[in-house]
């Protein structure tokens, strides 16, 4: 029976009649899944796997380099001959994909010799070489760093990972300190070779930051960092584009020395994403993040789930970044865990981010639209999944007690009135384009519908989720007799509900702006370094 029989009678699909573009991306998806995954070394390959089935599967396994983009050296699997052998078997099914390499640890050390191995893997022209280790041992890192890449001869490739989770409590630092670098790496600095790398990846390792100058993207995880170290590390690449801070932590010291200035000036830097790590409550704690300028950046993306105050945080680093046009929030949910002053120095520093054009509010909080500078924030909001949750009350008639005790006001929005712009004298984000909204909770999307209504010009777009949308069409009612959508409190009778009589909020919405719905798949920097550990 053809496809589009099966398709006709409503049928799934059997996979052996796929055609063979539809089979090879279903072999690629099981493939990135098998990469992902913690068993990935340790079990037999996904694509040799799949290559064994059939006849006709390993034709289309053989002719899909995508398939063979990532490689565990040496291949788990005890039917594969000669290892070497293998390497280069795979290295050519690649063709110019590029491949990225994985040395782990605990496989690395077995019968094979790093000879035979590295002169199958110096041949591939474009290479990432990704080395996890789950030991703390100084001589592991010595022996898969030192003695496999700088062994090789060629010390060129498109990106390099060193991945050491447990050696230095998987901190890592970029230092020149001699002594530091000589019980990191069993040698003097001078003795450390320097390689053509674009894409460092760092967890975990103390770094000499002129063993891999010119950098194009940056990513580490837990970095602790001087003045004077990050002055060094950026010094080594003036050409920076990309970087990725996971779980920043403060500067081990809190002030720069007196007669070095104050910021450090990365005009190439254009792609930036950090999240933070709250070490203490300690309000002098620094962030290395404050003491860059950043003029040229464009893209901005910040995870608020260890709820420090971003004010502080970056302070004036971002006052000179005049053509950031894209902010992305994720798990921020304000005025929960630190002070209500705080809380309004984070939402007045976003604010002052005006060159904004496209805004992506994920799992974080829309008040950041509405708030007056004034108002107090709303403090027993339900943050959207991903940040740190309020505490509930474990019945309902708890939680109802809760919310009569304390008097709590669920926002109220009027959508129908022409002067709800007067309501707010400052609309923040004048040059805004687009906002796309990741959320389980209904006052946000009134935010949202807040903001679209005070805006004297016309967003091009709203993109919602679908639980966004699901509030949209479904949650927000009308109180009989008023012009008012709101989220209704969970004590409100029916009967004082009445959306038939008038345009629901979704149509409201529509007619203002073009609303779409979210890709809610992650595909922001940060969620691109969870492989990594």
């Amino acid at each position: 029976m053809s496809v589009i029989a099966f398709s006709a009678s409503g049928t799934s699909c059997p996979i052996h009649v796929l055609p063979n573009e539809l089979l090879a991306k279903v072999f690629q998806a099981g493939a990135w899944d098998w990469a992902a995954s913690s068993s990935a070394a340790s079990t037999l390959p996904f694509p040799i796997l799949i290559s064994g089935v059939c006849k006709h599967w390993g034709e289309v396994a053989i002719t899909c380099p995508d398939l063979w983009s990532t490689i565990y050296v040496p291949i788990c699997s005890s039917s594969t001959g000669t290892p070497p052998a293998w390497v280069q078997a795979w290295m050519d099914r690649s063709k110019s994909v590029p491949l990225t390499i994985i040395l782990d640890n605990p496989l690395y050390s077995n019968q094979l010799t790093q000879a035979a191995l590295l002169s199958t893997m110096i041949k591939h022209p474009t290479r990432r070489v990704d080395i996890r280790s789950r030991s703390d041992e100084e001589s592991n890192i010595h022996r898969l760093f030192m003695d496999v890449l700088q062994g090789s001869h060629q010390n060129k490739y498109e990106q390099i990972s060193l991945c050491f989770q447990e050696h230095r409590r998987g901190r890592a630092r970029f230092t020149r300190e001699e002594n530091v670098i000589r019980e990191e790496w069993g040698c003097l600095p001078n003795c450390l070779a320097s390689f053509k790398v674009s894409k460092l990846r760092v967890i975990g390792l103390a770094v000499y930051p002129p063993q891999f100058p010119n950098l194009t993207s940056l990513t580490v995880w837990d970095m602790e960092a001087t003045f004077l170290e990050l002055r060094d590390l950026f010094s080594e690449s003036p050409g920076l584009t990309n970087l990725v801070l996971c779980r920043l932590r403060v500067s081990p010291t809190s002030l720069p020395p007196a007669d070095v200035g104050a910021s450090i000036t990365l005009p190439s830097l254009q792609r930036l994403a950090v999240s933070f790590v709250r070490d203490s409550s300690n309000p002098s704690d620094i962030y290395p993040l404050r003491y860059l300028r950043l003029p040229n950046l464009s893209y901005l993306e910040i995870n608020g789930d260890s709820n420090i105050s971003l004010a502080s945080a970056f302070e004036d680093s971002l006052s000179s970044s005049d053509r950031l046009h894209t902010l992305i929030l994720l798990n921020w949910s304000h005025g929960i865990f630190y002070g209500a002053q705080d809380d309004l120095d984070d939402i007045s520093f976003l604010r002052l981010l005006t060159s904004i054009r496209h805004l992506h509010l994920l799992h974080s909080t829309a008040a950041l639209l509405t708030s007056s500078p004034s108002a107090a924030p709303r403090r027993l909001r339900r943050p959207s999944i991903g940040g740190v949750v309020q505490p509930q009350p474990h019945s309902r008639a708890g939680m109802l007690a809760e919310l009569r005790q304390v008097g709590v006001q669920l926002q109220a929005l009027d959508l129908d009135k022409s002067n709800s712009a007067s309501k707010s004298s400052f609309i923040p984000f004048p040059n805004l384009q687009t906002i796309t909204l990741a959320t389980l909770a209904a006052n946000d999307l009134l935010d949202v519908c807040h903001y679209v209504g005070a805006r004297k010009s016309r967003l091009d777009a709203v993109y919602l989720s679908t639980t966004a949308q699901r509030h949209l069409s479904h949650t927000l009612v009308r109180t009989r007799g008023q012009d008012t959508y709101r989220v209704p409190l969970p004590f409100t009778r029916k009967r004082d509900i009445d959306v038939d009589q008038i345009k629901d909020a979704n149509d409201w919405l529509r007619e203002r702006v073009q609303v779409h719905k979210a890709d809610e798949s992650r595909n922001d920097l940060l969620e691109e370094t969870r492989n990594m550990i």
